[in-house]
């Protein structure tokens, strides 16, 4: 037998889901943005394809070999920055004309 001991498994957070509808409401995913953590550890905002720049702007997230460093700066966050502005964003999302006070409010048809 080995006297190699297996090291203690570790937990890292990597990604939050943000949102003002519940989970399992038909139209969560179109009120629901992802706060992600980068390889180095940075976190940015996500929405589909989208991410959310410090100015509240959507933009398409480009490759990170394309990433400037004037794009970094303004799209890539500390986690509480980062959880912060999809808090402050959400109740703000529409999706065509709705909105989500409109399809909690049955306004979903």
């Amino acid at each position: 037998m080995s006297d190699v001991r297996m090291p203690m498994p570790t937990v890292r957070v990597t990604r939050y889901e943000v949102s003002c509808l519940p989970a399992d409401h038909h139209h969560a995913a179109d009120f629901t943005v992802t706060v992600e953590c980068d390889e180095q550890g940075r976190w940015m905002v996500r929405r589909g394809a989208q991410v959310l720049s410090v100015e509240g702007v959507w933009a398409p997230e480009p490759s990170p070999f394309q990433r400037t460093v004037e794009w970094e700066r303004s799209h890539l966050f500390t986690e509480e920055k980062a959880v912060r502005l999809a808090r402050v964003t959400v109740p703000n999302l529409r999706a065509g004309d709705r909105t989500a006070d409109a399809v909690l409010a049955g306004a979903d048809s």
